[in-house]
């Protein structure tokens, strides 16, 4: 698959869930349902923030390494941009069960920091 066309695809699947996450808040009434509409609201927040994560974190890659970029660059901010959201939904996790926020919110940061060098270390140990 050529860049192009991935990023093309992934600005094409930030478009369509960014309108359904809009349609979802227009039309679905939290306070009816919360359970149903924080995992829809959630699921649609992945979709839309995770492309757009991943588009511009290939985009600093691109500068970082002066354009000497390949596919394994974009499938790593992907992987990086998933692991975003996960530490995002933790967060709102946190703040839904009253949960102190501090402690617990740096363990899943530090969890996916470690968890994202390790799977980098397998990668460039080839």
């Amino acid at each position: 698959m050529k860049r192009r066309f991935i990023l093309l695809l992934l600005l094409l699947i930030w478009c369509i869930s960014l309108m359904s996450l809009v349609s979802i808040l227009q039309f679905l009434d939290p306070y009816e349902n919360k359970p149903l509409a924080i995992w829809l609201l959630s699921v649609s927040f992945l979709w839309s923030i995770l492309w757009v994560w991943s588009v511009v974190l290939y985009f600093i890659k691109k500068i970082y390494y002066r354009g000497d970029v390949s596919m394994r660059h974009i499938f790593a901010s992907m992987r990086q941009s998933i692991f975003l959201w996960i530490i995002g939904i933790s967060y709102v996790t946190f703040i839904f069960f009253s949960i102190p926020l501090f402690v617990p919110f740096l363990w899943v940061v530090l969890f996916f920091f470690s968890f994202e060098l390790f799977l980098q270390s397998l990668y460039y140990s080839y």
